[in-house]
Order: C-alpha cells, then sequence, then structure tokens
C-alpha cells in the first residue's frame, strides 16, 4: 500500500503543471512570452499544447497565430498578469 501511495506522489510532483495526468484539467487564458524573437504580453489564447514532456509549447492565439515555443521562455495564466 505504501508503494502505491510513493507512485502517486512521484506522478503528482514529478508531473508538469501544463498536463493532464487523469484527475485535473489546467485552463489557461492568457500568454506572455520574453525571448530575444518574440516579445508577448496577455495575449488571449484559444489553445495549447505541451510537447517532450513539457518543454515545448504550441499556443493557438485569437489573433489566429500559432506560436512553438520552449515553456521556459513563456508564462500561461489563468487571468491577466498585471
Amino acid at each position: 500500500m505504501k508503494r502505491v501511495g510513493l507512485v502517486i506522489m512521484l506522478l503528482i510532483l514529478t508531473s508538469c503543471g501544463n498536463k493532464d495526468i487523469g484527475f485535473g484539467n489546467y485552463e489557461f487564458n492568457y500568454v506572455t512570452c520574453q525571448s530575444d524573437y518574440l516579445d508577448i504580453f496577455n495575449e488571449p489564447i484559444v489553445s495549447w499544447k505541451d510537447f517532450e514532456d513539457g518543454e515545448q509549447l504550441e499556443i493557438s492565439l485569437e489573433s489566429v497565430n500559432n506560436i512553438l515555443v520552449s515553456s521556459t521562455q513563456c508564462c500561461l495564466s489563468k487571468d491577466k498578469v498585471r
């Protein structure tokens, strides 16, 4: 029984916050990205997906643009960032 609890805790602690691991969906409405080639602040999003275990994000913006970026350069949020 302890091993089952340990496995569940490891899944929770090691999983990225952008994933659905079976008992929760994450919904984000805005994206903010800052890098050398991209500068977006509180841009409304339609949908998003993560690739390569959360290292890359594909984000569909309301402005009909799709971007593929590193998750270390972007912040997804439910509300606008101040």
